[in-house]
């Protein structure tokens, strides 16, 4: 045992300070934490700082095995690893570029780094990252402004520094599928957040996701969707996103199977749905039997995605009767499905079978507004204009 514990030690004066025990206690496996304690990140800072490049890389390699654990993340903090780790991002080696990467997105990991990494305005060192040629580099960058991102001060800070257009354009130059679903992954943080949404609209973000809902590679095909769900809540986003040709790729993209591609796609119809030059291009994209397969979906969100399709677009005389062949279903749903679709499967029946009432029967229905805001309980206004006399 004491010969294996040997092996392990670096100095010959850790060996030595085994012998000389009676009865030989664990000793830390790394020589630094031996000799230096919690200051060894200090050292290691030091030593990051120098010229050796072989030692360098050895300090890399035992950086990103103590980063394994949160807790040597956060005691690393306190001293100026961070800085030197983000310098070494910068070296011409790629081995040492990428280890450094490596221990910088373990960093973004834990609150106390990402709050760090935002404090020292090392976002924009980070994305440089974004670019490099070396695809396992790109990934980790991409992995940590992700880890930063999903939180409030992490996407204001990529607003503060200006970062959206430069990770829209990424979306076109990256070649690589799965550093693609990471950006995309990245964007949809950005999409949801108040402060940058209505920036990303200024940007040709609708174009690149529109060329990903074309993707051969499912995964990106999901998230590009999922993107466009996010751009959708808002009303501007809505329109422009119309307005951008994307509701017919959605409308063939309801024709595929995958189960996640499809919740992604019928929530964005649903949305589209609430604007009239969104219902009338869902109309004619011609996916009614789709419609009405996907009422029977084992997947209870893609059917609540459906109904609420139906109860947007129900309304238009172009596919009123057609809708009425999904009433037996709907009135099923209405009574045995879950909650939340009960109440939407009865809106859904409501507008399908609405007609005037004798006092008003002078007047039709034009449109039905938007929800006032996305909860279950909304408001929206029927607009009524007279008939034309013959």
């Amino acid at each position: 045992e004491l010969k294996i514990m040997e092996e392990k030690l670096t100095y010959d004066r850790f060996i030595a300070c085994h012998r000389n025990q009676s009865n030989p206690k664990d000793l830390p496996e790394h020589a630094l934490t031996f000799a230096y304690g919690d200051w060894k990140y200090d050292k290691m800072a030091h030593q990051l700082h120098g010229e050796d490049h072989i030692l360098r890389k050895k300090v890399l390699i035992e950086i990103n095995e103590d980063f394994h654990r949160a807790d040597y993340v956060v005691l690393s903090l306190k001293f100026p690893l961070l800085k030197e780790l983000v310098a070494c991002c910068k070296e011409k080696d790629d081995v040492r570029r990428e280890l450094a990467s490596a221990a910088v997105m373990k960093v973004a990991g834990t609150e106390e780094g990402r709050q760090k990494i935002i404090d020292e305005n090392y976002l924009k060192d980070i994305a440089i990252l974004l670019r490099d040629q070396v695809t396992k580099i790109r990934e980790n960058a991409y992995r940590a402004f992700i880890s930063t991102a999903e939180y409030r001060a992490g996407y204001e800070a990529v607003v503060k520094n200006e970062l959206l257009p430069l990770l829209v354009d990424l979306l076109k130059e990256e070649k690589e599928n799965e550093i693609i679903s990471l950006a995309l992954s990245l964007l949809k943080f950005l999409c949801e957040a108040e402060s940058s949404s209505d920036i990303l609209l200024k940007t040709k973000v609708l174009e690149r996701l529109n060329e990903h809902l074309k993707s051969s590679d499912l995964n990106v095909r999901c998230m590009a969707a999922l993107n466009i769900c996010s751009l959708s809540f808002k009303v501007k986003g809505k329109k422009d996103i119309i307005l951008s040709g994307t509701i017919p790729i959605l409308c063939k993209l309801v024709k595929e199977t995958n189960e996640e591609l499809l919740i992604n796609v019928t929530k964005a119809l649903a949305s589209l749905a609430n604007k009239k030059r969104g219902k009338v291009e869902i109309i004619e994209g011609d996916i009614f039997d789709e419609i009405k397969k996907l009422l029977k979906s084992p997947c209870s969100q893609i059917r609540l995605n459906i109904v609420q399709l139906i109860s947007n677009i129900g309304e238009h005389t172009k596919i009123k009767e057609n809708l009425k062949e999904c009433l037996p279903i709907l009135n099923e749903m209405e009574a045995n499905d879950t909650e939340i679709i009960k109440r939407f499967a009865k809106v859904a029946i409501g507008v399908i079978t609405w007609k005037p009432q004798s006092s008003i029967s002078h007047l039709s229905l034009i449109h039905i507004s938007e929800p006032t805001r996305p909860e279950r309980i909304s408001y929206a206004v029927f607009c009524l204009k007279k008939k034309k006399q013959i």
